[in-house]
């Protein structure tokens, strides 16, 4: 990258910087994430569990691009660009200061203007978060640079990616970044570092937490560390009081005292455990969604990339059918839709059955039930809450067949007839277009259209709708609300 030519330091060579790529155009990203399907043909397997491995395989193959993932390479590659516009390794007073962290973790940062960003990638589960960031990163970005210049031969870890274990136990993290560090050092032909048995003491119990931490920012300093992606961040809500505050002073530390960047991924359960202060809500750094797909040209797209020789591989009864239930059940949430399609799929080919929307739709419910209730507030609501568990009997509380049931049941109490009917039953068949309900729920719907259209031609009756109580019953088939049964 430039640099201004009166930057104090535009002396020493940015060999950190030239470990990045270049900035890419959006047709140069999606050659280097897109990944196309190529099912295979069924015809050539006698072995049905083989097919299957094969046509699994395939779909884990599969991604599908978004501007929304360009958009967050940018701003990853804007990240890794401001913390190395600061740091060259052959500046005696950067080398200085690697030297001091080495003693003083807390030493400042040559630089006091360096910026540090940070930013949380947020997403309830199954919107496949870590997927696609873990894939943006390897794709577009070189994990280790081996760097062999006269004056400079060291290996520059560009980034780092840990979860967060599930009991946020900070020296299990701790560890676990250390870990992965030496495994780097080692696969790239480094020196052995042995980071990880540093901070064991001889009987295999760990060191003090502050001596952990020192030895931690010590590597990361040592090793060039660009950017580190902390995932599954939801899971410090299990603790309290200093134990959360010493967590988050962890990021901290080595935001401010590094200057080195770091993403956190996880649920919105995340999100409250940043707003206590001020401070710590800056800290957060910028939000970012993934979002899922609605607009038709998108659907289309991904329709298909994803379907367009599924039949080679799988026996299907309706594709179009198929392919309308799964965005419905999926609520267009790609890696969801994925999920479920994989699922399915298993399903079929292992039963010898024919991949169909009721098919889809069983599988849902009996193999994510935990995704069920977050689904139905998207469709129903257009609403984003996050809800990552709940009970069964929570889940089926939002089938809406029990209120389909129930609508029919007050039109046909309050025998509707002629006009009345005729005015029901175009309510009921732009539901069946819709992509709002379900492959059962349209059966239903059908079975209750064709009710209402032999009782549009009696014209003996009601031909109005009485206070209106025909017309709010039948509107509320599109999950408005729930008439009162009479």
């Amino acid at each position: 990258m430039k640099y201004r030519k009166d930057h104090p330091h535009s002396q020493y060579p940015a060999y950190l910087s030239e470990g990045l790529p270049s900035k890419l155009s959006p047709r140069e990203f999606c050659e280097k994430t897109e990944r196309s399907i190529e099912y295979p043909d069924a015809a050539q397997f006698d072995d049905k569990s083989e097919l299957l491995k094969e046509v699994i395989s395939e779909i884990d193959w599969f991604r599908f691009i978004r501007q929304e993932h360009y958009e967050l390479f940018n701003s990853v590659l804007t990240m890794l660009q401001r913390t190395y516009q600061w740091r060259y390794p052959t500046d005696p007073s950067y080398v200085s200061w690697m030297y001091q962290v080495a003693m003083d973790p807390k030493s400042a940062a040559p630089q006091s203007n360096a910026v540090s960003d940070t930013k949380v990638i947020v997403g309830p589960t199954g919107f496949g978060k870590s997927t696609m960031v873990t894939h943006i990163l390897t794709s577009t970005f070189e994990q280790v640079v081996c760097h062999d210049k006269p004056d400079f031969k060291d290996l520059q870890i560009v980034y780092l990616m840990v979860r967060i274990p599930h009991d946020a136990n900070r020296a299990e993290l701790i560890a676990r970044l250390l870990f992965q560090m030496d495994t780097l050092i080692a696969q790239h032909g480094g020196p052995q570092m042995n980071y990880a048995a540093r901070v064991k003491t001889k009987n295999g119990k760990r060191i003090p937490i502050a001596e952990m931490i020192n030895i931690l920012k010590t590597a990361l300093v040592r090793h060039h560390v660009g950017l580190i992606l902390f995932d599954d961040v939801q899971h410090i809500e299990v603790l309290k009081g200093d134990e959360l505050t010493l967590m988050k002073q962890l990021f901290d530390e080595i935001s401010n005292d590094l200057k080195i960047p770091h993403i956190k991924v996880g649920t919105p359960n995340m999100l409250p455990l940043f707003q206590e202060y001020g401070s710590n809500l800056r800290r957060l750094g910028r939000i970012f969604e993934f979002t899922r797909i609605e607009s038709p040209e998108e659907i289309n797209e991904l329709n298909s990339a994803l379907f367009n020789e599924l039949e080679k591989a799988v026996a299907v009864e309706s594709l179009e059918e198929v392919k309308e239930e799964l965005w419905f059940q999926s609520a267009g949430i790609p890696a969801t839709l994925f999920d479920l399609l994989r699922a399915s799929i298993d399903v079929a080919i292992s039963t010898r059955k024919l991949l169909s929307a009721k098919l889809v739709g069983e599988t849902m419910r009996k193999e994510y039930p935990h995704m069920l209730r977050f689904v139905h507030n998207i469709r129903e609501k257009n609403a984003s809450r996050p809800i990552d568990s709940m009970t069964v009997n929570e889940m089926y509380q939002h089938n809406r067949m029990n209120k389909f049931k129930r609508v029919r049941k007050v039109l046909n109490t309050h025998g509707v007839k002629g006009p009345a009917a005729k005015d029901a039953v175009a309510h009921v068949e732009n539901l069946i277009a819709s992509q709002s309900v379900s492959h059962e729920e349209k059966e239903l719907l059908k079975d209750f259209a064709s009710e209402l259209k032999a009782k549009q031609l009696i014209e003996n009756g009601s031909q109005t709708i009485e206070g209106s109580i025909v017309l709010d019953a039948s509107q509320n088939l599109d999950g408005t609300g729930a008439p009162n049964e009479p």
